[in-house]
């Protein structure tokens, strides 16, 4: 159970760290467009 709920929290914090490095990428990526 322990095990299962440390996965989980680790499977939750990749895709909230994927998501801000997607995120991050785009706005950059404007930034670079608009120059």
């Amino acid at each position: 159970m322990i095990n299962m709920g440390r996965e989980n929290l680790d499977v939750i914090t990749f895709t909230l760290y994927l998501k801000a490095l997607v995120c991050g990428a785009a706005t950059n990526f404007q930034r670079w467009i608009t120059l």
